[in-house]
């Protein structure tokens, strides 16, 4: 396991198996699996967190509700 930390540490990439699990704060936002396929929540939380969202996508209309992000991830974690 690999820990990244980004953006004055308040985003962390935790790389395992070659899954990354990117966090804002200690809120899971987004997921990038080894093929490549991205997984990443709208924004719900506040301007940093966009700002590490649009880091990691910034095309907002291929964003997932946090519900349906968290439904996609949840065997994962």
């Amino acid at each position: 396991m690999m820990i990244k930390r980004e953006f004055n540490n308040k985003m962390t990439t935790v790389i395992k198996d070659g899954t990354e699990f990117v966090f804002s704060y200690d809120q899971i936002v987004a997921v990038r699996c080894p093929d490549g396929e991205l997984f990443v929540s709208v924004n719900e939380w506040g301007t940093t967190t966009g700002r590490h969202l649009n880091s990691i996508e910034p095309d907002k209309g291929k964003r997932l509700p946090f519900t349906e992000f968290m439904a996609k991830i949840e065997g994962w974690l």
